[in-house]
Formats: structure tokens, C-alpha cells, sequence
């Protein structure tokens, strides 16, 4: 195995935003540091994609105004490319367009008296009756907002994305995506005695161009020369309590005093040397991926809605949400025309993720024309990307083996982990930028010595 020696400094695994968050803060505090990205290109699955004039990202991003610090960290990087952006999402439920958060007076319009009713009393009712804490995903949903409102909204929805039944899936699932939508919002919406609910849709703050103009800007006050592109991680040697070495691309690299590991947490046992006692190993294999599919549509025509996201609960449509990326900037369609992209939750090897591009791009093309959101001749072409790993599964139990995990990559004290899928949480971007800050601290600078963990 060749041997390539590396200055002391800190090895962060993963070019993705919370890779980028890591470097970021490290060169802020002038510790030296070396980002290794298996990809030709930084920013993960935070990234944005050209196709002819046409822009769009992997995903429905945004940055949200929740940590004050990580928002002003953005601006002061973008400037007035960073623009806030006021658009509502909504719920396609029947041929409507629901308000998402919840508005009073459109649901009460839209799903009309009875319904709204039936929601208020089973939501009142149903949570006088079913006290105490629920495990599961399903309990949670049916305690706290009724049979009615779950089923339509939140149980469709959440098993599509997710891949088993509700009543497999552990209550944290909600990853805060429920915050907001409380009883007395609920109740309130349903009776028309208040507006919107408290949600992460509304207003946020968006790059002109596309979400990957935040990685970009990243990276050059990172400098690119400390970003190693097409470096796969392909060995973790542990020794005395600390990841005393990696090897990348088949060659052994002095591991840094530090290492930032952004790495899915069950690759990255299964990477390491020794092996780590079977008991570690078959606690990190059971921890469950999601994959998804994005399909983007690009449409000739003005506007499709004023939506930010458009949410697809019906277990009918194969998509759990689109978003229309024009509504968060103009410069991801050229004048006149528009696009959406759509996301598939699936795994890798079921039915959806083996089916061809084409075949997937047809399947999502005519879904939404039984939308009538548009018509057939609007289509010009579309573009099909796969994306592994794009969120945790949190089926029930899962709290045990991930704690086994953590309790285990937790003793070596030269690592810390950043991340959705190194530290197998839902998280948000504000909340890796956060993340990254944190590590940042706990890593001493040269003036002070070694560094390494504080």
C-alpha cells in the first residue's frame, strides 16, 4: 500500500455542507485542514444541476431562518445573492391546492364545513381520550390530530416516504416536519379562528441561481486547494483510541490530528481496521437508508403555481413532493418557461430505483397530467437523477443499535461526526452550519499547541 504523508491538521471526510460547514469554521479559526470528496464536485446532495438553460437542485432546499448565527455566517458569504423568499407550500389533495401551514379560512374553503368539523371534534375529542406518549409514528399521528386529518395528510404521506408502515415508524420520524401543526392550530384551522400555523414552509432564504451558490461560496473562502476531489475514503485504521490513519483511494494518508467525519455511520464501521467487535458491526448494519429519485419536468410555460413545495399525500402518486424551482429564484428557467422536480423515495434494487430513466420519466409525466397541473404539450424534456442515502430511517427501535454506534465511535477521541447520515438525524442545513461551528470549537489551533480535540 503506498504511503502519502499529510501535514497535521484535520482530515474531514465528505465535501457535502456539513463537510463544507467543517472547513469552513476550521479556516475561520486558521487550523489547517484537508477535505477528501469521493466526487468530481463539492456540495453532496446539497448541489444544483444544469440542463440547457434550465437550473434545478437535488431536492426541495433552502436555508431557514432558525439559527441566527448560521443565517448571518450565509449572508455574509452571498451578500445580495441571498435573497428571502416569501411562498407558501401547499397540500394536492382532490384537485386543490391546501395552504401549507395551514390557513383557516382556506382549508375551511377546501375541505369544506363537515369535514373541517369532523377534524375539529376528532382532534379534540381523540386527544381528551389518548393520553400518554406514543412510540410509533402512526399512534402519534391519530392521537394527536385524528383518524381524519392523519389519514388524508400525514399517514399516506409518511409511508411513501419512508418505506414501511407508520405503525413501524418510530415518533421522532417527524424530524420537527410536524412542529407548528399543534392541537390548538389545528382545532383553530379546522373552526376558522386562526391563519397559518408555525412551519418550516413559508418564508426562507434562497441563492439566486440555485442552492449550490452556498457550497460554492464555501469553498472559495475555503480554498479549493484544500478540497481533494475524486478521493474516496476506502479505509478507517484505528489505533489507541484515536483513527490513526486513512486510507483514500487505495493510499495509506497520516490521519490528521482531527478527523470530521461525514461519512454514513455504517460504512464507516464497516471501513474500519481492527474490525470493531461484531456486536458494533451488526448494530450499525441494521441502521436503514432511503434513497430517492428526482425527476425534473421542464415545462413550457410561465407558471405552473406560486408554490415553493407541493406535497402529493395519495398513495396514487408515486411522488411524495415537487417544487418549482422558479419560485425560489428566476434564474432557474429561462423567460416564459418553468419546470418541476419531483422526488421518489424508494431503495436501491426495489421496483421504482430498477425501472429505466425514461420509464420513471414517463411514470411521473403522466401522474401529473391526472393532476391537470399540465398538459401534455407543455412537456419539452425531462432529466432523471438517483440519490443513495438521502435520509435515516427511524423504524422503531432504531434508538438502541444507532446508541451502540454512537457510544463506540464516541471513544475515539480524535473524531467527531457531522451530518445527517454520519449522525443519523434528521437535520436541516442551518443545523449542519451549526454543526460544523461546534466542531470547529472543539479543535485547538497550532498557536495552542497540538491539535486535536479540546
Amino acid at each position: 500500500m503506498a504511503r502519502e504523508t499529510e501535514k497535521q491538521s484535520v482530515a474531514i471526510l465528505g465535501g457535502g455542507i456539513a463537510g463544507l460547514s467543517c472547513g469552513y469554521f476550521l479556516k475561520k479559526r486558521n487550523i489547517p485542514f484537508t477535505i477528501y470528496e469521493s466526487g468530481g464536485a463539492h456540495g453532496g446532495n446539497c448541489s444544483t444541476f444544469a440542463v440547457g438553460d434550465f437550473r434545478y437542485d437535488s431536492g426541495a432546499h433552502r436555508l431557514h431562518d432558525k439559527d441566527p448565527d448560521a443565517t448571518a455566517e450565509i449572508k455574509s458569504l452571498l451578500g445580495e445573492r441571498l435573497r428571502k423568499v416569501s411562498a407558501p407550500s401547499h397540500i394536492y389533495h382532490e384537485g386543490r391546492m391546501i395552504l401549507f401551514p395551514i390557513s383557516a379560512p382556506d382549508a375551511f374553503k377546501k375541505l369544506g364545513a363537515a369535514l373541517s368539523m369532523r377534524i375539529a371534534a376528532e382532534a379534540l375529542f381523540g386527544r381528551a381520550l389518548n393520553r400518554g406518549d406514543a412510540a410509533d409514528f402512526e399512534s402519534r399521528s391519530l392521537k394527536q390530530y385524528g383518524k381524519t386529518l392523519a389519514n388524508l395528510f400525514l399517514l399516506n404521506y409518511s409511508e411513501k416516504l419512508w418505506g414501511i408502515p407508520c405503525s413501524r415508524l418510530s415518533a421522532e420520524a417527524s424530524g420537527g416536519r410536524l412542529k407548528g401543526m399543534n392541537l390548538i392550530n389545528v382545532v383553530a384551522a379546522a373552526l376558522g379562528l386562526r391563519g397559518a400555523t408555525e412551519h418550516m414552509d413559508g418564508d426562507f432564504y434562497y441563492p439566486d441561481g440555485g442552492i449550490s451558490a452556498i457550497s460554492e461560496a464555501m469553498a472559495d473562502f475555503i480554498g479549493r486547494k484544500n478540497i481533494h476531489l475524486n478521493s474516496t475514503v476506502t479505509g478507517i485504521h484505528a489505533e489507541a483510541g484515536e483513527i490513526a490513519e486513512i486510507e483514500v483511494n487505495g493510499k495509506s494518508v497520516e490521519a490528521a490530528a482531527g478527523v470530521v467525519s461525514t461519512v454514513p455511520c455504517d460504512e464507516f464501521v464497516r471501513m474500519m481496521t481492527p474490525a470493531p467487535p461484531p456486536g458494533i458491526r451488526a448494530a450499525a448494519d441494521s441502521l436503514k437508508f432511503r434513497d430517492m429519485i428526482l425527476v425534473a419536468l421542464f415545462l413550457d410555460v410561465e407558471s405552473v403555481s406560486g408554490s415553493a413545495t407541493i406535497y402529493f399525500p395519495d398513495s396514487k402518486y408515486p411522488f411524495t413532493r415537487a417544487c418549482e424551482p422558479k419560485n425560489r429564484s428566476e434564474a432557474m428557467s429561462p423567460s416564459g418557461k418553468t419546470s418541476l422536480v419531483f422526488e421518489i423515495p424508494c431503495a436501491e434494487g426495489d421496483a421504482a430505483w430498477s425501472r429505466s430513466d425514461d420509464e420513471i420519466a414517463d411514470i411521473v409525466a403522466e401522474s401529473l397530467l391526472s393532476t391537470n397541473l399540465a398538459r401534455k404539450d407543455n412537456i419539452l424534456f425531462c432529466a432523471v437523477r438517483r440519490i443513495k442515502r438521502a435520509y435515516p430511517v427511524m423504524e422503531i427501535g432504531f434508538e438502541k443499535p444507532l446508541r451502540v454506534v454512537m457510544d463506540y465511535l464516541g471513544g475515539f477521541r480524535n473524531l467527531r461526526l457531522a451530518g445527517r447520515n454520519a449522525e443519523f438525524h434528521y437535520s436541516w442545513m442551518h443545523d449542519m452550519i451549526a454543526r460544523g461551528k461546534s466542531i470547529a470549537g472543539e479543535f485547538r489551533t497550532e498557536r495552542d499547541g497540538e491539535v486535536g480535540g479540546a
